[in-house]
C-alpha cells in the first residue's frame, strides 16, 4: 500500500495521482495499475457523457479498487460493459474504512454527480472504522453521540506513519476497551528486509502459508452461536450512523443508493440487513456464502489464497448480482435524453 498512497490530511491517505505501474502479489504479478491525475485506478473522470444515460459512482476499499485483478476484470468495469447507457467512476482506495469513505464523498466524489452510488462494505470496515491508526497509517474517525449523530475527529490527520513509529494498527480512543490489542507495531526492520529481500520475503510468504484459513477455496462461509457481544451492535451502530448520512446526503440529491456486503457471514452483517431494511436501504448480498453457491459449477475460488481479494469470477459474480439489483430496482434511472 505505501507504493500507491500518499499521505492526506483529510483522509489519512489516497492513491498517488498519474501512476503508471505494477502490482504484484503472492498469487498474481505484473498487474497495471494507472490512475488518473485525481489519483484514481480509472480513466480521466470529464463532464458527464451525454450518451450515457446514468453515472455510476463507487466507494469502497481494495475490493472496490480492484487488488489482484486486471482494470478491465473489476466488477466496477464489468457492470459497466452490459449496459452501454451506464457510466462508471471507480473511487476505490485500498485500506478505506466506510469513514473515510464517507469523507471522500463529501470532499470530492460529490462534484461528479452521479445517479446512482454504490457503497462496498467489506466485514473488516467495522474494525477499520474503529482505528485511529491503520495498515501503518494515520486517518481521522468518528464518534457518535447518544443521539446517533457523528463526531469527527483526528483532523487534520497527523503525517506520521509506520515507518515513523513503528505502529501497523491503533484502536481510536473511544473504542480502545473493544479491541484485545489496541496497539499492534511491527519490526520495520523485518518489514525493510521483507521490501528488499525476495528470501525473507519467501520466509513471511511460507509462514502466513501456516495462518491461512480455507476461506481462498470459499470453505469459511458460516459462524457459531448467537449475538452476544456487545461490541457487534456498536460496530454496527457506528457504521449505520455513516451510512445514514450518506444516504440522508443522496436523497437530498435525487442520487440512488445501493450497498454491497462482502466478506464471509457475521452477526455483524445480520444486525446490518435489519437496519438497511428498517432504513429502506437498498443492498446485495455479496457475500461468502452467496458467491461461492454461484460458482459452485465452474469450482472457481473467490478468494485469492494470499492476499485474501476477490478474484476475476468473484468479480463476475458481483457484477451480476448488482446488475440484477439495479434493475429490478429501477436504481439506475436515465435522467439524460440519449443520441441515438
Amino acid at each position: 500500500m505505501f507504493t500507491l498512497v500518499e499521505y492526506d490530511p483529510y483522509l489519512g491517505w489516497k492513491t498517488k495521482p498519474n501512476l503508471n505501474t505494477k502490482v504484484d502479489l503472492v498469487d498474481v504479478e505484473n498487474i497495471p495499475v494507472r490512475t488518473n491525475t485525481q489519483g484514481f485506478w480509472d480513466r480521466e473522470f470529464g463532464p458527464e457523457n451525454p450518451e450515457k444515460g446514468c453515472r455510476i459512482l463507487f466507494l469502497g476499499d481494495s475490493f472496490t479498487w480492484g487488488m489482484g485483478v486486471h482494470e478491465e476484470e473489476r466488477f466496477t468495469n464489468l457492470l459497466g460493459e452490459t449496459n452501454f447507457h451506464w457510466e462508471t467512476l471507480n473511487f476505490g482506495v485500498p485500506g478505506y474504512g466506510t469513514d473515510q469513505a464517507l469523507l471522500l464523498w463529501q470532499r470530492l466524489a460529490h462534484s461528479f454527480k452521479p445517479g446512482l452510488v454504490v457503497l462496498t462494505v467489506y466485514e473488516n470496515d467495522y474494525k477499520d472504522n474503529m482505528h485511529l491508526v491503520r495498515y501503518g497509517r494515520r486517518k481521522p474517525y468518528f464518534e457518535t453521540t447518544k443521539e446517533g449523530d457523528l463526531i469527527l475527529r483526528e483532523m487534520p490527520v497527523e503525517q506520521t506513519d509506520f515507518w515513523d513509529d513503528g505502529i501497523f494498527n491503533q484502536s481510536a480512543p473511544p473504542y480502545v476497551e473493544y479491541f484485545r490489542e489496541p496497539v499492534q507495531r511491527r519490526s520495520r526492520i523485518v518489514h525493510w528486509l521483507a521490501k528488499h529481500s525476495d528470501l525473507v520475503r519467501l520466509f513471511y510468504t511460507l509462514s502466513r502459508n501456516r495462518k491461512l484459513s480455507d476461506r481462498s477455496a470459499g470453505l469459511n462461509l458460516r459462524y457459531e452461536g448467537e449475538i452476544e457481544a456487545p461490541v457487534n451492535q456498536i460496530q454496527v451502530r457506528l457504521l449505520t450512523a455513516l451510512i445514514d448520512t450518506l444516504a440522508e446526503d443522496l436523497k437530498v440529491r435525487g442520487t440512488h443508493f445501493v450497498v454491497v456486503l462482502a466478506g464471509n457471514p457475521s452477526p455483524q452483517f445480520d444486525l446490518q440487513k435489519k437496519e438497511f431494511e428498517a432504513r429502506g436501504i437498498s443492498y446485495v448480498d455479496a457475500t461468502s456464502q452467496t458467491q461461492h453457491q454461484l460458482l459452485l459449477k465452474t469450482h472457481e475460488p473467490v478468494y485469492y489464497r494470499y492476499s485474501g481479494h476477490w478474484t476475476p469470477a468473484a468479480h463476475r459474480v458481483v457484477a451480476d448480482l448488482l446488475k440484477k439489483a439495479i434493475e429490478e430496482k429501477t436504481l439506475c434511472v436515465e435522467t439524460q435524453k440519449i443520441r441515438n
